[in-house]
Order: structure tokens, then sequence, then C-alpha cells
């Protein structure tokens, strides 16, 4: 909880969320997301977009052109 004498504009966090990493073999996907662990986290894909399902929330994501070509070719 905010002080009243605080800054409301500070940032508290710095950190990434959602970070897509090339791997030896392919590509890893760093969500974070504190306070939701694991399993209430699901991921789903279309061919240019990742689903991410956290609880009852959806975000769609845009993969990069070569992520989705990757993932469409069975990576």
């Amino acid at each position: 909880m905010l002080q009243s004498d605080e800054d409301r504009s500070q940032v508290y966090v710095h950190r990434n969320t959602c970070q897509i990493i090339r791997t030896g073999g392919g590509f890893r996907l760093d969500l974070y997301q504190p306070g939701f662990p694991d399993e209430n986290i699901r991921l789903g894909k279309s061919v240019y977009e990742l689903n991410i399902w956290i609880g009852n929330h959806r975000r769609l994501m845009a993969l990069p052109q070569e992520l989705a070509v990757f993932m469409a070719d069975g990576g």
C-alpha cells in the first residue's frame, strides 16, 4: 500500500513479465506472474499468436515472425 508521501509514479518492479528467449534447439517462454501458481496459467497457440490464460483472464500475444514460422513447422 502506498503511503501518502510516496511518489505514485515510482516503479517498484524492474522485470519483464514476459520474455521469449532463443535456446539451442528452439525457444523458451519465461512468464513472471507473481501471485499466480503455475497450475493457474495455461498456454495455447495459433500460427501467429500465443494465448495466455491466467485464471479467468486471457491475453493474446503476437508472436515474432521467426517464432511463428518455427511453431508452424512443428518446432
